[in-house]
């Protein structure tokens, strides 16, 4: 039975070793023994050796709420606010020119004021001359009118004094209005100052008396007897004003024209 056994033996180890391994048996092993020593280097390749340091791999940080937070109001607030800033501006540069036009406008009604004021403050100051006959009662008839004189009353109505007041006058015989002369004021005067509330006196008369042919001209209304005249004089501003007067003998009084009274 050992003898069986011990011939088993030697007859299975003389077929193993006739038999040699196949090629692909001989490459998986390399295969694996290749894989294996893989491994290894990139086992050592990870740990890091003298030719192959250590490989740090940077991973993106997340974001912070902060940043996030910006990048929102960069992206979303900020537009919306640049454009309500745009808005807001053209809107305050309207009103702006608004208000200076109405500005521009009211320096010149305030002007205007002004001017009135200082216009209506000269009215009011000014001297203002005026003339009045003073017949009344005096004359018994038109012909005794005319032969002693009509006084004239020249008075300043003002509250400043008149300067260089000078006045003319005259009497004459007309058919009508039209047919009086202007004044011709060409003549060397005197001149005086006529203070508020002052007069001065001025008499006018024929120097010769009424006819018996004027008397009946008269009397048929064909003629008719006028005395007018002008008063010039400057007031306190330096102005040149004037005062016209007509009048017209209706018997032994005076009545004022239609026309010929006039004054600045």
């Amino acid at each position: 039975m050992r003898i069986l056994v011990a011939a088993t033996l030697v007859t299975l180890s003389f077929s193993a070793w006739s038999n040699p391994p196949s090629p692909s048996a001989k490459k998986d092993v390399q295969k694996e023994n290749a894989n294996l020593a893989g491994n290894k280097n990139e086992t050592a390749v990870k740990r890091g050796t003298k030719d192959f340091p250590f490989v740090v791999e940077t991973l993106p940080a997340q974001k912070s709420q902060a940043q996030a937070d910006h990048e929102h109001y960069e992206h979303h607030e900020k537009p919306t606010l640049d454009r309500w800033l745009t808005y807001s501006t053209i809107v305050l540069a309207v009103v702006t020119a608004a208000l200076a036009w109405f500005t521009f406008r009211l320096w010149g009604a305030t002007g205007k004021l002004v001017v009135g004021a200082d216009k209506t403050a000269e009215r009011q100051l000014r001297a203002y001359l005026w003339v009045v006959p003073d017949v009344e009662g005096k004359f018994s008839s038109i012909s005794d009118l005319c032969t002693r004189g009509v006084k004239l009353v020249v008075k300043n109505g003002g509250q400043t004094p008149a300067y260089g007041v000078k006045h003319f006058a005259s009497i004459g015989l007309f058919e009508s209005e039209s047919d009086l002369d202007d004044m011709d004021f060409s003549e060397p005067g005197s001149k005086f100052v006529l203070n508020p509330g002052a007069e001065s006196y001025l008499r006018i008369g024929r120097s010769a008396p009424l006819s018996a042919d004027d008397l009946a001209r008269i009397n048929a209304s064909k003629a008719f007897v006028y005395i007018w005249g002008e008063v010039r004089y400057k007031d306190a501003f330096k102005r040149e004003q004037w005062t016209k007067f007509r009048l017209r003998a209706m018997g032994p009084s005076l009545m004022w024209c239609e026309e010929g009274n006039d004054a600045t």
